[in-house]
């Protein structure tokens, strides 16, 4: 699989899964808590979202908006590390609604932001993009810092924020990250290309 396909695939799962989350977030603002974590559906619907959270984070990093190359595979890595941690408490909470997960729930939620503000400093450093698209892993962080932070103050406000507040920053990074995809092409066959040798031209007598 080229880069091209790459970003392309794993940013449309992403704009999918941000879909879904933003879905998520007006769901949680109809039923309400403790509807919201006590029906086994609902929690279906989130991990398909985090699956969506992973891909964006893949997506902008293969986009190659994030230098060096390197600190954007570990900025991504932790998201994903993050994301499929959380993907495993869904999975987990689905099978057993009361099951203790609340120390996964926070130490997936820490990976994911610690992987965004790497992606974040490789993208300010990279000085590819310009206004708020150099900022947007920043801007996802901090949507996702809010609403995480409503948790134990307001946590019916938190369901909804997940959704709402984050989601759209998800859709954003991930479809910023699809509009790359045929100026990466085009940069790609540039740096490809060999240069044609002139033909020498006869000593002169």
């Amino acid at each position: 699989m080229s880069r091209s396909q790459l970003v392309r695939l794993a940013g449309v799962i992403g704009a999918a899964g941000a879909v879904v989350q933003i879905a998520y977030g007006v769901i949680a603002l109809v039923v309400g808590y403790p509807a919201i974590v006590e029906t086994r559906g609902y929690e279906a619907i989130w991990g398909v979202a985090i699956i969506g959270m992973a891909a964006g984070a893949i997506a902008w990093a293969a986009a190659d908006f994030a230098r060096p190359r390197r600190a954007a595979v570990i900025g991504a890595g932790l998201v994903a590390v993050g994301g499929f941690v959380r993907l495993a408490v869904s999975v987990l909470l689905i099978a057993d609604p009361n099951a203790a997960a609340d120390g996964a729930i926070v130490a997936s939620m820490l990976l994911m932001f610690g992987g965004l503000a790497v992606l974040g400093v490789a993208t300010v450093r990279a000085h590819i993009l310009g206004g708020v698209d150099r900022l947007l892993p920043f801007v996802v962080l901090l949507a996702g810092f809010v609403a995480a932070s409503f948790y134990t103050p307001a946590t019916a406000v938190h369901f909804p924020l997940l959704g709402l507040l984050w989601g759209p920053t998800w859709l954003y990074l991930a479809t910023r990250a699809i509009g790359a995809t045929p100026a990466l092409v085009a940069a790609t066959r540039s740096v490809g290309a060999r240069p044609r040798s002139r033909p020498r031209r006869p000593p002169e007598t």
